[in-house]
């Protein structure tokens, strides 16, 4: 979050704020930089419960990705997912239909 918030309040590029707080990866900052300013800083935060998703959310995420021509980083931003679960819930249902959206509980 301090990173996002450097990043946000003061004229440092994206290499700067990385170097200053040792992120490997200028693509992850630059995700979170997008979600804190579609969700809020809140959507930054950890985690730590097993969310379950519904079949018609996986549907509607799977949808939004296919119709808008977006990257899964766009689309999870919308949605506050991780990118990898846009990608994932996508991925199952263009090998298995509707069917490999159903939740597993």
């Amino acid at each position: 979050m301090h990173a996002v918030q450097e990043y946000l309040s003061k004229e440092c590029s994206y290499a700067e704020v990385c170097r200053k707080f040792d992120i490997h990866s200028k693509r992850k900052l630059i995700t979170w930089v997008h979600e804190a300013q579609a969700n809020g800083y809140e959507s930054l935060a950890p985690r730590k419960t097993h969310h379950s998703y519904s079949l018609d959310f996986k549907l509607q995420v799977v949808n939004y990705y296919r119709m808008h021509e977006l990257s899964t980083v766009q689309v999870a931003v919308k949605f506050n997912l991780n990118r990898s679960q846009v990608y994932s819930w996508y991925r199952k249902y263009k090998n298995e239909g509707i069917v490999g959206l159903r939740p597993t509980n």
